[in-house]
């Protein structure tokens, strides 16, 4: 377990200032990488079965879901025939 480590009222303040600093400063695209970055970090790590189960409800850019998307269909069409051929 990690310990939290208590900071001084000034060292909150020098970084509360320095991160609006940091995102104030930075543009659309940067915050697009990056985000693209952390969202490719956090599925990697899934088989295809958890990948499928985890993003089964997601929203697909706010106006479809994903389930209504051609190669996420195929794709979860893929992993289930392969899953029922290996039985």
């Amino acid at each position: 377990m990690i310990k939290k480590i208590k900071h001084s009222k000034h060292r909150k303040k020098v970084q509360k200032d320095l991160i609006d600093m940091i995102v104030y400063d930075t543009t659309m695209d940067d915050y697009i990488n990056k985000y693209k970055k952390l969202l490719k970090k956090k599925y990697n790590h899934l088989s295809d079965k958890k990948f499928i189960d985890k993003t089964k409800n997601i929203v697909f850019r706010k106006m479809y879901h994903i389930q209504q998307w051609d190669q996420y269909i195929g794709f979860m069409d893929e992993i289930i025939n392969k899953k029922n051929s290996e039985k």
